[in-house]
Formats: C-alpha cells, sequence, structure tokens
C-alpha cells in the first residue's frame, strides 16, 4: 500500500497561508514596541514651551487632532478650575514620558500630572461609630420590659446612649472634613509641582503614521513650542559633524529622499510650521525648515521623506 502524500497542493496552500499569517504576527509584535521607542528617543529629556496653561492632573488635556474643534475648551475649563494650573502659558517645561495606547498618545510634561501611580489623593474616610454592648442590651431590653415605668426609665438610657454616640459621630466627621481640607490644600500644591500632559486622540486604533515624531509635531504645533536647541538646531549639526554653514551640507548628498523624519530633524532642526494634507488614503506632512538664508519645505509619508525644495528665505 502506497504511503499517503499529506502535502497535496490544497494542503501546501494552507500551510503557506498559516505560515504568513505567523510571520506576519512576529512581525507586528515587535513593531508597536520600536514606534515606542523612536518616539521616547526623540522626544523624552527634551524641553518645550508650552502655548496653553496646563491643567494640574493626570488629565491633562485631550488633544483630537483631526477634529474640527480639537480641543474641548468646556473640559479643559473645567480641569483648570478643579484642578489648578500646573504647567503655565510660554513656560519651560521638559518632556519625561512618551507612552503609546491603542488609541492614543500620551505626552507627559513635568512627571506626567498628579494622580499617576503612587500619588496620595489624600482621600480621609469618616470612622464609623458602633453600637455599644449596652445600647444593643437595651434595645432589646426595651422591646422586652412589661412595667411602663420601667419601661420609660430603660429608654431614657437608651437615648443617652444614642445621642452620645450620634456627638461622637459628628466630632468625628467634622475632625475628617477638617483633615480632608488639609490634605486636598497639600495635594494641589504637590499638583501644581507634578506636571501635566496632551493625550493625543484619534476616533480609530493608532497607524504607523500617527506614531511618528512628525506627526505628534503636527498634532501639537497650535499648543506646544519646539525649541530648535532641543530638536536638532544647532547642537544637531555639531553632533554630526557638520559645520552650520547651509551651503556647505546643502551642497552634498547629506539630505535626501528616504530619510527618516528623526535623521531631518536633526540635521535641520525643528520645523517653523508644519501641515497636513491627504492624498488618497496618504496622510502627506509638510515641514518647512530655515536653515541659514534658505528655506526648504519638505514632504513626509509614514515618518520617511518623499520630496522636498530648496529656496532662498
Amino acid at each position: 500500500m502506497t504511503r499517503k502524500n499529506i502535502f497535496r497542493p490544497r494542503n501546501l496552500c494552507i500551510v503557506r497561508k498559516v505560515t504568513l499569517c505567523i510571520s506576519l504576527l512576529l512581525v507586528a509584535i515587535p513593531l508597536f514596541g520600536q514606534n515606542e521607542s523612536i518616539l521616547k528617543k526623540f522626544f523624552e529629556g527634551k524641553t518645550i514651551v508650552v502655548k496653553i496653561d496646563m491643567p494640574a492632573t493626570k488629565e491633562g488635556v485631550d488633544l483630537y487632532p483631526l477634529r474640527e474643534q480639537p480641543i474641548n475648551f468646556n473640559k479643559y475649563g473645567d480641569r483648570i478650575k478643579k484642578y489648578g494650573t500646573a504647567v503655565f502659558a510660554d513656560e519651560k517645561i521638559m518632556i519625561t514620558k512618551i507612552k503609546i495606547k491603542s488609541k492614543h498618545i500620551e505626552f507627559q510634561l513635568g512627571g506626567g500630572g498628579y494622580g499617576t501611580a503612587g500619588d496620595d489623593m489624600g482621600y480621609v474616610a469618616v470612622p464609623y461609630v458602633r453600637k455599644s454592648k449596652r445600647e444593643k442590651d437595651l434595645e432589646k431590653a426595651v422591646k422586652r420590659e412589661p412595667n411602663t415605668e420601667r419601661k420609660k426609665e430603660l429608654q431614657r438610657e437608651l437615648d443617652y446612649l444614642r445621642r452620645e454616640r450620634q456627638r461622637e459621630e459628628k466630632r468625628l466627621r467634622i475632625e475628617a472634613e477638617q483633615q480632608r481640607a488639609i490634605n486636598e490644600s497639600i495635594v494641589r500644591e504637590k499638583a501644581q509641582q507634578a506636571g501635566s500632559r496632551f493625550n493625543i486622540r484619534y476616533d480609530y486604533d493608532l497607524r504607523l503614521e500617527e506614531k511618528t515624531p512628525e506627526s505628534v509635531m503636527a498634532a501639537l504645533q497650535e499648543y506646544v513650542e519646539f525649541l530648535p536647541e532641543s530638536f536638532g538646531g544647532v547642537g544637531g549639526s555639531e553632533k554630526s559633524g557638520m559645520k552650520s554653514d547651509s551651503s556647505k551640507w546643502l551642497g552634498s548628498d547629506s539630505l535626501r529622499k528616504g530619510l527618516l523624519w528623526e535623521e531631518v530633524a536633526s540635521m535641520l532642526g525643528a520645523p517653523t510650521s508644519i501641515n497636513e494634507r491627504m492624498e488618497g488614503k496618504l496622510k502627506v506632512i509638510t515641514c518647512t525648515f530655515i536653515k541659514g538664508e534658505q528655506k526648504i519645505e519638505a514632504e513626509f509619508v509614514e515618518g520617511v521623506l518623499i520630496k522636498y525644495t530648496i529656496s532662498s528665505k
């Protein structure tokens, strides 16, 4: 009897599909972390200037870049009123953490805002005053006592114990309220020193193009000033060993299509403006850089330079 070949064309096709799915899954698993790693490397530890007051809470400012009104200013005002201000407009602050979630990116400033893990929220519980054994016994005795006079005597004692317990509860409640007020004052003071954050939110699961430095900068450009000294500028050209004379580096092949966003930013510094447009299903981000007496307009798709032009400033 001949042995059947289990790897018939149909079976082989199934095996190939399964293998392909596994391969794609193995590629996708580290990709999420790689994108977060790129954002962390590009932003964390650098200094920016915020253009709006930032609420003193980990709730921060919710920002929806693709909506007609990116910030709900009613909710923003409520948070400022409730928690106070941790970072004031035109104030410099360090980017301390970048975290990618399924539908948003946390852009944490100066600690990320009060209320993150480990922060004491200042809650004070009011102790419960239990009935004494005597009060419980009296409640039973009053119900059982047949003698009217004796019953009145027991009821008076019971009423006295109840009033004493209620007075103790009131005293403890007042003490708790006083302590809560003290704690809220302490928490508010701590919150003003704990930074804040932007939550860059989308109405869908994040795609690769939202997880790039230029996309984050485009989302924040109306509310954040990215300082040249922190995002490339003079420091970027010196670290790469290039001279600051723009005519020399522009005459070389240093700037070329295919470079990643962070590579371009390290050469040119922070862009002076960022604009977005859709071409079919692709989001094209145009950045304008100023280098010496020249203006460079660069177009990026998913963090890759696809086109650039150089002109006089």
